[in-house]
């Protein structure tokens, strides 16, 4: 299988604002800052069931990016890494860099475009993703990157490309 990876680098603004309240912040992301779910008490991070019951605040990063249910066919791996530093100005500039793999571009254009940018998804009025909406500010991308990532295989990238017809390599589910 081939992957894709979308890279972006988001620097946050009033989100990582000393002005905004932690559960402010936490609404906006859909978790609190211990890296847990808002709507599962007492599950841990990374231990989160797949069946969870989404009672988010439907404009909330984590609700338009990663629904559950019926969503979760959109198979994408997915990690934001901190980062930081120096402008040539000399100010300190911190955000994260956004990275994911995934068999097709289709499926990064249906969770950005379809889910977090689509005002009526999850659930009708709820707005776009609260964190990622331009009208609110509160990101910014600054560089993003895509990448072609062929599989492994022994013979060699023309082994990994060719090897087998397109009309036989079974296509990712989409939307």
């Amino acid at each position: 299988m081939t992957a894709t990876w979308p890279t972006s680098r988001f620097a946050g603004t009033s989100t990582c604002s000393a002005n905004s309240l932690p559960e402010q912040q936490d609404a906006i992301i859909g978790r609190r800052r211990d890296g847990a779910r808002l709507d599962l008490e007492g599950v841990q991070p990374g231990h989160e069931p797949t069946d969870a019951p989404n009672s988010l605040p439907p404009s909330s990063h984590v609700a338009k990016s990663g629904p559950r249910g019926r969503h979760d066919d959109n198979q994408i791996f997915r990690r934001d890494l901190p980062y930081m530093e120096t402008t040539p100005d000399g100010k300190l500039e911190v955000g994260l860099q956004f990275c994911s793999f995934r068999a097709t571009l289709d499926q990064f254009d249906v969770v950005f475009n379809d889910w977090c940018l689509e005002s009526n998804f999850p659930i009708q009025g709820a707005g776009p993703d609260a964190l990622l909406d331009p009208a609110r500010g509160l990101t910014r991308v600054l560089r993003a990157g895509l990448f072609f990532v062929p599989p492994y295989q022994e013979g060699g990238l023309v082994a990994a490309v060719f090897a087998q017809p397109m009309a036989e390599r079974k296509q990712p589910v989409v939307g």
